[in-house]
């Protein structure tokens, strides 16, 4: 790149009082617009070589593994305290939705009858096991689970349960977010949900079945879908940053997949040297490391809604983000 500078430099210095404006900025557009498509060629090169497999402005649901790797972007497994901010102190607001004596197999009874549980008067508490109860029936299911039934009880665990909406928080569904490199939206990914705060984001992926055909080994059972998700808001977020002035900072993301009713936890803190390198081409000396608690890839390896003692954990997962967040 500081070759090219140096050309578009060495060229739009006009050589004569009479060179007429209008000319030179044509001349000029002209050697920049040539010198930018024969960079963003040799970007498309670059990404090739590395195994990338999509084209200019690829969906996010359409990245596998090779992808990740050419943007050295990994997944590790790891403790709960290393996603989580286990320091952080969260009130027992939740509690209320643990129900300890709601257990899978309640769930999946097929008469299940929320209103039929006469010690459950919170309506909030009556609308979740509801949503809830509506996933587990179909566990496994190819068919038979509407999309929005997923999407339903998500919404209502970031908003009614979590308060991610609490301001100055916000949550967004459906987004537009694009990676850009070299200036170019090369990924363009619309995340179910996303919650924002500066530098801070929580990316959510859902899915309604285990066995849809997404759920494969070669796109990393969904996390590679998450994983570029969680990278394509933090480049909207550099966007925002740079387009008010200030300076790049790293980037923290938590990032979520909820498959059913399993759930795994995500986060990543990506360097400004990252965003940096990214503006030039791919990244040559950085790279992003994304943590995952519980520590399996596939998805049976989360924590389970239907389960109690899960179901305590996931909520807790969810308070500890949120409080995260806000301070």
């Amino acid at each position: 790149m500081s070759s090219f500078l140096s050309l578009i430099l060495k060229f739009s210095r006009p050589t004569s009082c009479i060179l007429r404006p209008a000319v030179f900025f044509s001349s000029t557009a002209t050697l920049f617009d040539d010198a930018l498509k024969t960079s963003r060629e040799l970007v498309r090169t670059m990404l090739k070589e590395r195994g990338f497999t999509g084209n200019l402005n690829i969906t996010s649901s359409a990245f596998n593994k090779n992808d990740l790797r050419a943007l050295k972007v990994s997944l590790e497994p790891t403790h709960k305290c290393d996603v989580l901010p286990c320091g952080i102190k969260v009130t027992s607001f939740f509690e209320k939705y643990t129900l300890p004596q709601i257990d899978i197999q309640t769930l999946r009874d097929q008469e299940f009858d929320v209103d039929s549980l006469k010690e459950i008067t919170d309506n909030q508490v009556k609308v979740f096991l509801t949503d809830l109860h509506e996933v587990i029936k179909n566990l496994g299911d190819d068919e038979g689970t509407e999309e929005a039934v997923t999407d339903t009880l998500v919404n209502n665990l970031l908003v009614q349960i979590a308060g991610m909406h609490y301001h100055p928080l916000r949550v967004r569904t459906h987004p537009r977010c694009k990676l850009y490199i070299l200036g170019e939206p090369y990924v363009s990914a619309t995340p179910k949900f996303v919650v924002n705060r500066m530098n801070l984001s929580v990316v959510v992926v859902e899915d309604k079945h285990l066995k849809n055909t997404a759920l494969i080994t070669s796109k990393g059972f969904g996390e590679a879908q998450l994983a570029v998700e969680m990278l394509a808001c933090g480049s909207e977020n550099v966007r925002r940053i740079l387009r008010q002035g200030d300076v790049i900072s790293d980037q923290t993301i938590f990032g979520i997949r909820a498959i059913s009713s399993y759930f795994t936890f995500y986060k990543t803190v990506i360097p400004a040297e990252y965003w940096n390198e990214l503006d030039f081409s791919l990244p040559q000396n950085e790279s992003v490391v994304i943590k995952r608690w519980p520590e399996g890839e596939l998805p049976e390896t989360g924590l389970n809604l239907a389960k109690p003692n899960e179901r305590r954990e996931i909520l807790e997962a969810f308070a500890r983000i949120r409080q995260f967040l806000l301070q």
